[in-house]
């Protein structure tokens, strides 16, 4: 028997995400809101508890997110454009930005031991992000 889920909270005013996860920070939630086809995705910050909009950095495209334990790297566009974030519920604060792809990337990244793991429709790869010391 499969036990019943439990809804903790549930807005599409909040956060509609087309298929992009969201990233869990101090109780906060970050995450892409819209659709990048429609013209209006935007990257946002919610307290769900107080079922609020915190942030909204718009305009973006298709973008996924992955956390690391030190900083966040994400959103990245599918242009493969790699922006890392600080975490703060704040303002926005992008630390830096780098082309890791060429070519469109719609795949998931996926961030493990200091190494984020890309993909486009031709080549895969992996990056070091950060010193492999502070990661693992």
């Amino acid at each position: 028997m499969t036990p019943a889920l439990e809804t903790l909270w549930a807005s599409d005013d909040l956060l509609s995400t087309q298929y992009a996860t969201c990233i869990e920070n101090r109780g906060l939630i970050y995450g892409i809101h819209g659709r990048d086809d429609a013209g209006r995705a935007s990257l946002r910050l919610i307290d769900p508890e107080q079922q609020k909009v915190l942030l909204a950095k718009g305009r973006l495209r298709i973008c996924n997110a992955a956390k690391s334990r030190r900083q966040d790297p994400g959103p990245k566009d599918p242009d493969g454009t790699l922006v890392l974030l600080r975490c703060d519920p704040a303002r926005y604060v992008e630390l830096a930005s780098a082309q890791v792809f060429t070519t469109k990337t719609f795949a998931l990244p996926a961030l493990s031991s200091g190494r984020l793991y890309g993909a486009t429709t031709t080549r895969s790869s992996a990056s070091t992000c950060g010193d492999d010391a502070d990661h693992g």
